[in-house]
Parts: C-alpha cells; structure tokens; sequence
C-alpha cells in the first residue's frame, strides 16, 4: 500500500535543520482543511472512527477528513522524480519519485504573493511537545505538501519549485516591501497598507549617532561612557571636559575654528597632526587676524531684546546680552579699531551729548542713539534705575556713561573684535549696548514686536520697487478677515504707477522666482493689507533690494512674505567620481638662501618643511571657509607667520604668530588657491568651494614634501611651488611659497613665482 506523506515544504526556501524537514502526516496538524474521506490515499471513513480516515499515515495515526466532502479535490498536481544517475539523460526505472498535492492554509487565503511562514505542528499524541516547521506558501494561502512517494525518504525529495496555476505572485507587491511593523502584519503580509504584500520582519540595527552626544545631555544620561536612556542606550557618549580659564582658552582655529561667531570652540574631527580639536568644543576661544564676520543672514528677535532690555538685574557686573541663536550673527563692532561705526567712538560721542541731562521717573524718558552698522545696528541708552540714592531722578554723567558701556562689552566677550551687546549698571543708571538686527531708527528694540516689521537677514536680490507692484494682487484677495496665503510670480506683476523711472520695474524680470503671501486672518486691523506690505518694503529693505522674508502684526492678525529663489539648473553627475587630485606640478625655482638675511646681511634661520606645514595647517583649520573665485584672484588667499624655534602642543608643528607677536617671527608663509592657467582637459570654471581640514592639507603638504628640501649648505633652492587640484569646477592651482623678508603686504600676480 502506497504511503501517504504531508509535508509543508518547499526545498529552494527550506532552512537545513532538523526543525525544518520535519515530515508532516495530516494537513490539519499545520492548520490546513481536513481532506475529503472519498480521496484515494485516506481510503474511506474509518467506521470505528468517524471523520477519520480508514487509512493510516506515515506515523501510524489517523488523519482527520470531511464525509460530507463527496468530490475530491485533484490529488496528483505535479510528480518529481529523483535526478539521474551522472552520464544518464533520465531517472532509472524504479528510481524515488514522489506526488505532491496543495494544503489550504484559511488563515492565510489573503495573501497575494508567497512567503516563508514558521507553521506550528499540533502533536499527533498526548504529551507530545508542538513543533514548528518552515513551509512555502503561495498567493490565495495554499502550500505543496507530499501526498505520497515510492523508494525513497521523504527528505531525499524535492517538492516543485513553481506557484501552482492561479496562485501566482501579484504583481502589484513586486516593489513593495514595507516593514511588518509598518503596515499591520501579524503572519508575515500586510493588512493596511499594500494588504496581502509580504512585508520584511526584520529588525533594523540600533545606528548610534555618527558625533558622540555628551554624556550629560538630558536624552543620554550617560554612565562609564555609555548612555542608558532607551533611544541611545549603549551608545558611546562623551564626558565633559572642564573649559580653562580665560586667560589659558586657545585660539578658534586650534578648537576647530568658532561656533556661529559666539566666541566659543566649534570643535570638530582631529586633525592629522594630532590636534583633538573636539577637546574644548563650546568653551571660550580667541579670535586671531584674518578671520572675519560674515553677512547677516539672521531674523531680528526683537522680542528677546525687549526681553532682555526689561530685565536687566541691578547689579555692579556687566549683564550680558544673551547669544540667541537666531541673533548669533548680529554683532557690532567694540573698539575703533575694529570697525566703523563702533561702540567705543558712538559712545564717547553720544555720552559726551549726554553729559548733565537730567533722566528722571516721572517723564518716563530713555535717552537713546541709533546707530547704524551696515545691514544691523546697536543702540546706547541710559535707563533710570531709581535706587534709594538717586530719589526721582538724576543727571547723566558723560565720561561714566561711556566707561560703563565699553566695561560692559569688554566684560561680557573680552579680547574680541565685535560684541553682541550688554548693560552695565553705574550710580542712578544702567548703561546699555543693545545690538539688534532692525534698521528702525523710530522704534528701539526695547519697545517690544508690536507693528513694527519683523525680517531676515539674508537680502535677495528682488528690487522693492518690483515687490511694490505685486502685493496689490494679494491684497485684492483679503476679504473678510478671512485667512488666506497664496503664491504669485513675475506674471502677476502690474506697474504701480506710470511715473518715470529708469529702469522700470517689468513683468519679464524674476522669472522662476515664487513670491509666497500670507494673512493669518482676523479682524478690526489697525493697517490695511496694503498698509502693512509697504511697511514691510521700507522695512525689511537693504539698500533697494528686499530681504527674503518678513512679517508684521497689524493689530488683528499678522501679514508674511516670503522669496523663493528659482531652482539650480539640473547637473548630471557621472556615476564615478572625478578625478579629484593633480600631482605637484611645478615647485618654485629659486634660491632660498637669498630669504635667510635681511637688509643688513644678517643671516636667518633656514625655513624648514615644518614652516610650510603649520601654514598649510593654519590655512585649512583655521574656519576660512573659503570660496576661490575665478575672477577674484585674493578670494582664496592668506599669509601666516611662524615662530619655528616655539611648537604648538596643539599640532606638534611651529607656532603660528598672531597679532603683534608676528613681527617678532621671522618666517612667513603665503597661500593662495588660483585658476590654473592651462584649463585643458578640465570642467568649466566656476566658483570653487575649497576643501577643508584633511583633504586641505593633504594637497598644501604635498607641495612641501616635494619642493622644500634642505639641499648643500643647509639652504634650498625652492621657495614653494603648487598642486594642480581637478574637479568638478574646473582645475585649480594651490600655491604655498616663503615670503622675502621685508616684503611688504602688496601682491602681485606672480602667486609666488620668480
């Protein structure tokens, strides 16, 4: 009699153990429909055993079966014999072959394409523990299972390795493979969405963060270098290192230049001379010569500075202004020295104005001054403090005003070029220096946001007389109160006037710009839409040009406008990189002896590979972020002096002299990235973003392993030379060459050439 098999398998997906072959001898074992009595194979309901078969299985047990199931369901669907005999082109007579039919799995009848399934086995007899086993099963919830075998193991078969007709693969689930906990899944396809896709169960690995987070931070609580909060557990983290004091903080560049003009370390990878610029990351740093303030590209938070202007402590130390991040940029500078207008020159001459006038409680008054510095501006006031010796009201002292605001400043961020504003309170007043971002000379920062146009920093390029001739269109759409928010372009333009300009405003200029409108909604207004919308043209206007965004409260709800600059034009990147480096094309011929004496023929120190190194150190760590420009040959330049006989600790190269230490060095070094001047073979030129760090100096090092070698006498005869870098912007050369002592700061076009 022909045994009969079920196994839940299909050998392509199968797992090789033992779990996984496990033969099953009924379909209902695996949660599959008991088979018809009438089958062949079940020969019948047992008469001693209703509703089981006569016949018995491969583990000598009784399968369950349907008597009210009066047709069969087709039994024999695909037969596969063992393979033949090597040098034979088929199976030997009586060679192991075996039949295989399909189980219905109902809970599994949604399925629209096939998956790998772990199906529990019940046991077949009483204290038998369940089992699992891998199975196959196709779209619609159907498996192949061994319905019989002849001379062979059931192991040793293999079941047919195609979906049975009509339980294809869908092809809607072909791209589709969502994670199970995303779409609902419970048996290994989804619910909702892609219902009855297969989806990938398995666990994505934890990603700790690429930059370690402290290990006091609130979402790290760190301990023994690990954090054990659940979103970072067993992430590394580091600890905190205690910043040293003022005098001892480093220089910006030797920290990893400074964080958003705020005086303090930025930190970053260490660099590779062994500097751990990470090490004192937000402690105090210095700035050194050469590292300038870049635009305003801020919002002005004239709430924080009303804040701020009302709470100011009465106390003897400087209060400082506090470094928001949205105003990080808005500085001015302390002395004169620094820049023009400055603090130090505003504030002797407006306290000096000042000197006798009477401030008292009653009137209210704060005497102020506007002072404008290019696209933001401070503001120096002296407030009334009303304390127990000053009664109703008292005169301003001109030489004690102007010394309280630079002791403030200089208090609040010494030994730096610019200040971010501080009070100080001195006898009946407080002395204040309040750095904003608005260029409202009618309304100071300290009245608070009430009407008064709130902006960006950043200033487009759309002309206030163009904007004036679209908002009109916007404000036709206000009605009601209503809210509502809209995007116009240049073909909503309409002249405002016929008056006579030239040239004039037209509906052909700013294509592809997005002008974006919008009123929150409300109202009883104190301003009209157009009212407001002027405002903000006066308001939020560098010279003629708008800035990209601004706002204003009209006393019912707020007006907004935004710029969006058109998209950059499509750039198709080959799928392999470019070639990124040249070699040392050229080292600059001449005779280094000649830079070791000075006027007199003293002889100097030799200018060692060392030198060259802590300039090309200086250059790429020193947070330039420069930008070579093909028409601007000094966009990309800079000149460091060194003291080769004193070594940073920081770099293990020679210190680099800042300030008036660097007459006192005796070498120099200049630097200087410059269009080749043969383009042949290279991308087009164009505005070049330098590399920085390690991939910076690697190219400037190159140059001085190569060139600056001691030859006879202990003198070189190269001065510098460059590296031809090639890149997507076209080649450029990177210079770096010694400079004549005596040289003056004049440069010429030979970038180090003799």
């Amino acid at each position: 009699m022909k045994a009969i098999f079920w196994l839940s398998v299909l050998s392509q997906f199968l797992e090789s153990s033992a779990q996984a072959q496990k033969v099953i001898a009924c379909p209902e074992l695996i949660g599959g429909a008991p088979q018809p009595c009438v089958n062949q194979e079940c020969g019948n309901e047992d008469p001693e055993n209703k509703g089981h078969c006569a016949n018995k299985a491969s583990d000598e047990s009784h399968c369950a079966c349907d008597p009210a199931a009066t047709a069969a369901q087709p039994l024999v669907t695909s037969v596969v014999t063992a393979p033949p005999i090597s040098g034979e082109t088929s199976a030997p007579s009586g060679a192991p072959s075996a039949t295989f039919a399909l189980a219905t799995l109902t809970q599994y009848k949604d399925l629209r394409e096939s998956i790998t399934a772990t199906l529990t086995v019940s046991p077949t007899q009483s204290g038998e523990p369940a089992a699992t086993v891998a199975a196959v099963v196709f779209a619609g919830g159907v498996a192949w299972y061994l319905a019989g075998y002849v001379g062979a193991e059931a192991a040793a078969l293999t079941a047919p390795k195609e979906a049975p007709p009509g339980h294809e693969n869908d092809e809607k689930c072909k791209d589709v493979t969502p994670k199970c906990k995303d779409c609902g899944a419970t048996l290994g396809f989804c619910v909702e969405p892609n219902p009855g896709c297969a989806c990938d169960d398995k666990e994505e690995e934890k990603k700790c963060p690429e930059k370690k987070p402290s290990c006091e931070a609130t979402e790290c609580k760190g301990d023994n270098g690990k954090c054990t909060l659940d979103g970072l557990k067993d992430c590394e983290c580091e600890e905190s290192i205690k910043c040293p004091d003022d005098i001892d903080a480093p220089f910006c560049s030797a920290c990893g230049g400074e964080e958003a003009d705020t005086a303090q370390c930025a930190g970053g990878a260490p660099c590779c001379k062994g500097d751990e610029t990470g090490k004192y990351k937000g402690c105090r740093c210095y700035k050194e010569d050469g590292v300038g303030v870049d635009g305003l590209e801020r919002p002005d938070d004239r709430a924080v500075l009303a804040a701020l202007w009302k709470n100011v402590e009465e106390q003897e130390q400087p209060v400082c202004q506090k470094q928001n991040p949205d105003l990080s940029e808005v500085t001015a500078p302390q002395h004169i020295k620094d820049g023009d207008p400055s603090v130090e020159k505003a504030a002797k001459e407006w306290c000096a104005s000042m000197d006798g006038k009477t401030v008292g409680v009653k009137d209210g008054e704060v005497p102020h001054q506007f002072v404008r510095s290019g696209d933001t501006s401070f503001w120096l006031s002296a407030s009334f403090r009303n304390t127990g010796d000053c009664g109703n009201e008292a005169k301003i002292v001109g030489d004690e005003c102007a010394e309280s605001m630079m002791r403030a400043v200089e208090g609040c961020e010494p030994n730096q070029k610019t200040t971010h504003g501080a009070a100080l309170g001195k006898g009946c007043f407080f002395y204040n220096v309040t750095v904003s971002g608005s260029l409202d000379a009618d309304h100071p920062p300290w009245e608070g946001n009430k009407g008064q146009p709130q902006c960006d920093r950043k200033v487009s390029s759309i002309e206030g007389t163009f904007f004036r001739g679209l908002y009109p269109q916007f404000c036709s759409q206000v009605k009601d109160g209503k809210a509502i928010k809209t995007t116009l372009t240049n073909k909503d333009f309409k002249p405002p006037s016929k008056s006579k300009r030239s040239p004039p405003p037209s509906s052909n200029q700013y294509e592809d710009y997005k002008f974006n409108f919008e009123f929150s909604g409300g109202e009883n207004c104190k301003i009209s839409c157009e009212d407001a919308f002027s405002k903000l043209r006066d308001g939020c206007s560098g010279t003629t040009t708008l800035m990209y965004k601004g706002s204003i409260d009209a006393g019912c709800g707020t007006y907004s406008y935004s710029i969006e600059d058109p998209p950059p034009p499509t750039v198709c990147k080959p799928k392999e990189q470019p070639e990124a480096l040249g070699p040392v094309k050229t080292c600059n011929e001449g005779n280094l002896r000649a830079l070791q004496f000075s006027g007199c023929g003293t002889p100097k120190p030799f200018i060692p590979k060392e030198v060259f190194q802590a300039g090309a150190h200086q250059f790429c760590y020193g947070g330039f972020d420069f930008t070579a420009k093909p028409d601007d040959k000094w966009s990309a330049a800079n000149r460091f002096w060194m003291d080769k006989n004193v070594i940073d600790p920081s770099t293990n190269l020679p210190k680099v002299c800042t300030g008036n230490q660097r007459f006192a060095c005796e070498s120099k070094i200049e630097i200087m990235v410059v269009p080749a001047k043969d383009q042949t073979g290279c991308k087009p030129l164009k505005e070049h973003k330098l590399a920085k760090d390690g991939d910076c100096t690697k190219m400037l090092d190159e140059v001085s392993e190569a060139c600056i070698t001691p030859v006879t006498d202990g003198y070189s005869n190269k001065t510098g030379g460059f590296f031809l870098e090639k890149s997507e912007d076209g080649c450029w050369e990177w210079w770096i060459w010694a400079a004549q002592y005596g040289e003056t700061d004049q440069r010429d076009d030979s970038y180090g050439r003799n």
